[in-house]
């Protein structure tokens, strides 16, 4: 009896291989033993200063598992990232879905099989983003699959009724053509209902947009889907529900509820350009050029090139390098206006900005090379 509680009281080592590594500083995170007929070896994770950390120990002696054994550290490997390295360990070793998704998605984005493999695991274990990922993969052709619609649309089903919502917005997206944009006539309107009852601003938004546009559709409910998707931050929506408020649309007109729907589809962190634009459009003449600003800041080339107009008009000297900025933006995007106006701003020198004939004539010539006839005509004089 006392020799049967002392070979339980040693065990296979587990215990005393993961007190030795959390003395040498690892935070274990797991110890599991994977070989003990040439003696025991164990594979570990665990994070130390920061680094993610994997490796093996080997176990030596004449009592295997007992005080007189002695550990020896054989391999260990750290990163920094704890992105794929970490991700892709806790996949192969724990199971977890979201790191089968996560290691997945890196490796998708590498073009490698290998990612679509991993999201696969990741859904089967459960984890419904994985679900839509595996779904967005193929139906894009990426990571090495053939580009697959129906299979998308399997994948996406899959994760829609796993309980995510964006899923079930792409699935009814799948039901989109040219023809109809909107999906008229199709069942996509019951899948984006999906995504509603689960909370997904985006089947807020394209629920809000079949309604509003298919025949006999419920504008005043509409109404409500693009506030839900404005409020759960699908800018799109702030910009359909402010156009809705502004022409009173599904309900009374709302010039202040348009302006303020606007206002927050631009300023949000990844705005609105049409939100900027049509808030730049519709409110107080004053107040155009900043919202024009934004619509810039945001990517869109013509209001770089209004916001630059508006400075001139508005002939605030300290803004000339702001003008200057949204003008070279424009030119940079293959805006030739964009470049012309440079030419015209250092041959003139406006808003205090220094004159370079040099520099004009140059803008010039890159402006009439893509095709400006104005500027081709400036070069003439």
């Amino acid at each position: 009896m006392i020799g049967l509680l002392a070979l339980f009281a040693c065990g296979d080592g587990t215990a005393e291989v993961r007190a030795d590594l959390e003395a040498k500083g690892l935070t274990v995170l797991e110890v599991k033993l994977v070989e003990s007929e040439q003696g025991e070896l164990f594979e570990y994770a665990g994070t130390r200063d920061g680094q993610f950390c994997m490796g093996d120990v080997g176990r030596s002696g004449s009592s295997l598992g007992c005080a007189s054994s002695t550990n020896s550290l054989t391999t260990e490997v750290c990163s920094d990232d704890g992105g794929l390295f970490a991700q892709a360990w806790r996949c192969d070793h724990l199971s977890v879905g979201t790191a089968c998704n996560d290691a997945g998605v890196i490796l998708a984005k590498d073009g490698k099989p290998e990612g679509f493999e991993r999201v696969v695991r990741g859904c089967n274990l459960g984890f419904a983003d994985a679900c839509r990922n595996a779904g967005v993969i193929v139906n894009g052709g990426l990571a090495g699959q053939a580009a697959d619609p129906f299979a998308a649309a399997t994948w996406f089903e899959r994760a829609c009724y796993g309980g995510s919502g964006i899923a079930c917005k792409a699935r009814g997206t799948l039901l989109k053509t040219p023809a109809s944009p909107f999906a008229c006539g199709t069942a996509a309107g019951t899948w984006f209902e999906r995504g509603v009852a689960l909370n997904n601003a985006d089947s807020c938004n394209e629920l809000g947009l079949q309604l509003n546009n298919c025949e006999n559709g419920d504008k005043v409910r509409a109404r409500a889907m693009f506030k839900a998707a404005c409020d759960g931050g699908e800018v799109a929506g702030c910009s359909n529900l402010g156009s809705m408020r502004w022409a009173g649309h599904g309900g009374d007109v709302d010039v202040p509820g348009a302006l303020s729907a606007w206002e927050t589809g631009c300023t949000s962190k990844e705005p609105s350009v049409k939100a900027c634009i049509k808030r730049a459009n519709n409110g107080p003449p004053a107040e155009a050029t900043v919202w024009l600003g934004k619509a810039c800041d945001a990517g869109d080339l013509d209001a770089c090139l209004d916001f630059g107009v508006g400075l001139i008009k508005a002939n605030v000297n300290d803004q000339g390098s702001v003008m200057l900025a949204a003008f070279q933006k424009a030119c940079d995007g293959a805006n030739a206006t964009g470049c012309r106006n440079i030419g015209v701003v250092r041959r003139d020198g406006l808003l205090g900005l220094e004159k370079s004939k040099d520099e004009a004539h140059a803008m010039f010539v890159k402006a009439c090379d893509m095709g400006d006839a104005p500027a081709c005509r400036e070069l003439k004089k």
